[in-house]
């Protein structure tokens, strides 16, 4: 028994029947404090009412879910949200170590994706997947060496669907949308000795498209068979077999070119990643096609 008659519950605390007095006594000084708040909303309600004001406290005590109001910027007589690169340095800092990984065609649930691509790059360490947006699929590697390896497996098979995956850059959410292009790794063969470094071999390789980053055994020079260098290839690109290449203002070598893979084209918009009733160019030519007037010039699909 508690000194005041209460009894002690064995974790510590009182049982809900030991202390009526108390419970009433809160009671009507909760009701008396419920009135004076009652009266001092209104009384603010009557004046000047902010919902930011019934957040207060809860800022004070989670500081870090906190954002403020910023004045909205002008760009070409528009208002805009005017994001600077110092508003984002952190998150900048944190997205260069990234790769991302987007479906051509039908995409997958979590789970399904993630076993498929451990299997696949078999990482040493930990790896994160999220899912950011609709379509993008974003991995974060505790192993750099992990990170190379994703990027030098080249596009992934899951059901039969290519899962294309490509490093982070700040404008890559927009070329997804897109897809215009694709990371393919190439093999150069018969580059020349005094050709085999990054500066050569990028200006050898940007005649195919934009280079991205060589394997670690053309960086080591431990095979020199051929220099396999990943690059952003346009896909109303022609794919050369053979890239010339000059040195000194004169014609040394052709360079041959392999392509690990070639990716299937729209005809009419140059892209891919999409069925074919979803394309924004063929889908309309498609249901203008199908569509018919019946007896009472009612327009019905067929």
């Amino acid at each position: 028994m508690a000194a005041d008659g209460g009894t002690h519950h064995p974790y510590g605390g009182f049982s809900l029947s030991s202390s009526s007095q108390r419970v009433e006594g809160s009671a009507v000084g909760g009701a008396n404090s419920s009135r004076k708040e009652s009266q001092g909303f209104q009384h603010k309600a009557s004046s000047e009412f902010l919902w930011s004001d019934m957040f207060v406290k809860k800022k004070e005590l989670s500081p870090d879910v906190s954002i403020d109001f910023n004045s909205p910027g002008f760009i070409d007589d528009k208002e805009v949200a005017d994001v600077l690169e110092e508003d984002v340095a952190d998150e900048l800092k944190f997205c260069q170590d990234l790769l991302i990984g987007v479906f051509v065609g039908k995409k997958f649930p979590y789970m399904m994706v993630k076993n498929a691509v451990l299997r696949a790059w078999k990482p040493k360490g930990a790896m994160q997947m999220t899912i950011h947006g609709e379509s993008n699929y974003v991995f974060e590697f505790d192993n750099e060496e992990d990170r190379v390896a994703a990027i030098e497996y080249g596009p992934v098979f899951i059901a039969s669907q290519m899962f294309l995956v490509r490093p982070w850059h700040p404008l890559i959410e927009q070329e997804i949308a897109t897809m215009k292009s694709v990371p393919t790794w190439v093999n150069l063969r018969k580059v020349p000795l005094h050709m085999w470094n990054a500066t050569a071999l990028s200006k050898i390789a940007s005649l195919i498209g934009k280079p991205i980053m060589m394997d670690k055994f053309t960086l080591s020079r431990s095979r020199m068979s051929f220099a396999r260098v990943l690059v952003e290839i346009d896909f109303d690109y022609k794919y050369p077999l053979v890239v010339p290449v000059y040195y000194k203002g004169k014609h040394v070598v052709d360079v041959y070119v392999e392509y690990s893979w070639k990716p299937p084209v729209f005809s009419e918009c140059s892209t891919f990643g999409h069925s074919l009733a979803k394309c924004p160019k063929v889908a309309p030519k498609i249901y203008a096609a199908v569509e018919k007037k019946n007896n009472d010039g009612v327009v019905k699909q067929v």
